[in-house]
């Protein structure tokens, strides 16, 4: 790998890093997420720990998270008997796990913790109408969001990038 590309994939994984943070997966998942996505090849956790300077054993977690939400999946290399990883290589696909993980991670619990203020709130003698009704409401807006999240997974690529274009044909930031 030449200077100049080892240099560009530095940044990105630096980045892909901190976009994990903003988003609460973690800097090191998001890392390691990153480096198979713009991975030319399968690689291994000894492959994982060395590049981005992090325990063997935590790169087998993590590896292991990854499988699990299916954004890599195990490979075998023929002479080899270490244990590979590809990692998903399509944005729309890792897009939609994200989402969805993220959907369970923090919409699903927080429409449960609102269900039961709300029914709390409700049954409290006397009941706080202003307080009902803001919970309510504020439980209404994350099922919306739940239900957004879940047409989104849904959508094909197509109407999903017909539907992110800028209104009246904006400028495109990938050109």
């Amino acid at each position: 790998m030449s200077q100049p590309e080892a240099q560009i994939k530095e940044k990105l994984l630096n980045w892909w890093g901190e976009m994990g943070v903003r988003c609460a997966a973690g800097r090191t998942l998001s890392e390691v997420q990153a480096l198979f996505y713009f991975a030319s090849e399968p690689l291994n956790a000894e492959q994982v720990a060395a590049t981005l300077g992090i325990a063997r054993s935590n790169a087998g977690s993590i590896l292991h998270e990854l499988e699990g939400w299916g954004l890599i999946k195990p490979v075998h290399l023929h002479g080899d008997r270490r244990q590979h990883f590809e990692g998903v290589h399509d944005a729309w696909q890792i897009f939609r796990v994200i989402l969805d993980e993220q959907r369970r991670r923090k919409i699903y619990p927080t429409v449960e913790f609102l269900r039961e203020r709300l029914k709390e709130a409700r049954e409290s003698v006397p009941s706080d109408e202003k307080l009902v009704e803001r919970l309510k409401a504020t439980l209404d807006f994350f099922m919306v969001l739940s239900a957004v999240f879940g047409g989104l997974q849904q959508l094909p690529e197509g109407p999903l990038s017909e539907f992110a274009k800028p209104p009246g044909g904006g400028e495109n930031p990938s050109q």
